[in-house]
């Protein structure tokens, strides 16, 4: 259910990153999943530990489709969990190259 919360959050035109931070402070999975994410950036000095500031560093862009990336990926729970990591990798790797 709270997928389905998030995807509804980010719909809206200005997105209440209070009200994100509490959705995915609920769901461990997802919390570890954000957190695995923007760390993984070679961009960041120093490792994000909070929810609410990889959601401000993810920006409103980066976050809606990180929440769908995971939206997506959570309703396919017969599907391998190296999916969600190769869909990740190559989500770093479009937003590396739009970057440039």
């Amino acid at each position: 259910m709270t997928v389905v919360q998030l995807c509804k959050e980010i719909s809206n035109p200005n997105i209440d990153y209070d009200e994100l931070e509490r959705l995915i402070s609920l769901d461990v999975t997802l919390s570890y999943k954000l957190l695995t994410f923007v760390n993984a950036s070679y961009l960041i000095r120093a490792e994000i530990k909070s929810f609410k500031q990889a959601l401000v560093y993810l920006g409103e862009d980066r976050l809606r489709k990180f929440i769908s990336l995971v939206a997506i990926t959570s309703t396919q729970d017969d599907k391998p969990d190296t999916l969600y990591s190769l869909s990740i990798q190559r989500a770093r790797f479009v937003s590396c190259c739009l970057m440039i």
